[in-house]
């Protein structure tokens, strides 16, 4: 978790840019904007978790993730820190370095299947994960690398990357199929909508 960061920070500071570096993260101001697109993907997460536990008959999914509103809190404060970790070095170094402004999706998909590979280690050995879980969660890893890239390239806030990763961790509880399925559908439409919106404004 922590290799990462370390290596983005040594490139820093041997190139004597990491005032620049930690300048461009996390002074870029944060529009409201940015707040609700991450407010909906709450609802979207927390939406299609509960619409799973009715499909599945898991009507206790939430509470036996998280037993209390505290658990909540205290899992969101974690997850964050560690969100913050990893996009500092995955989209806020390596995007950010390998990316070039005409090319932005395929580095965005180089970047989450090196993210992917990453977390292969842990997944097999921590996590006892079996071989089709592990493709599935490849196949999940590379969808959040999208949304975190675009979000990265219409912000270039390490905050709300950070916000938006613990979100997912957070609060899409069902299994990965259902969140890969989920995403899929939601995503496409949702960006559909939006360039519909802001091709009518223009009209």
């Amino acid at each position: 978790m922590l290799i990462p960061v370390v290596i983005s920070l040594v490139f820093e500071i041997r190139e004597h840019t990491l005032k620049q570096w930690v300048l461009f993260l996390f002074t870029r101001r944060l529009p409201a904007r940015s707040i609700l697109q991450c407010a909906l993907f709450i609802s979207i997460g927390l939406g299609s978790s509960y619409g799973y536990a009715m499909v599945a008959g898991e009507p206790d999914l939430f509470i036996n993730t998280y037993s209390t509103i505290f658990s909540v809190f205290l899992n969101s404060i974690y997850l964050f820190a560690i969100a913050l970790l990893e996009e500092m070095a995955w989209r806020g170094f390596f995007l950010k370095r390998l990316s070039m402004k005409q090319e932005k999706m395929r580095f965005i998909f180089y970047v989450g299947v090196i993210w992917g590979l990453w977390h292969i280690p842990m997944w097999s050995i921590r996590n006892l994960l079996t071989v089709q879980e592990i493709i599935l969660y490849f196949v999940w890893t590379i969808l959040l690398s999208f949304i975190l890239g675009m979000f990265y390239y219409r912000y270039h806030s390490v905050l709300i990357l950070a916000f938006l990763h613990m979100i997912f961790n957070t609060c899409f509880l069902a299994p990965v199929q259902w969140n890969i399925l989920i995403v899929l559908i939601v995503v496409p439409i949702l960006t559909g909508f939006y360039k519909l919106k802001k091709c009518n404004k223009s009209i």
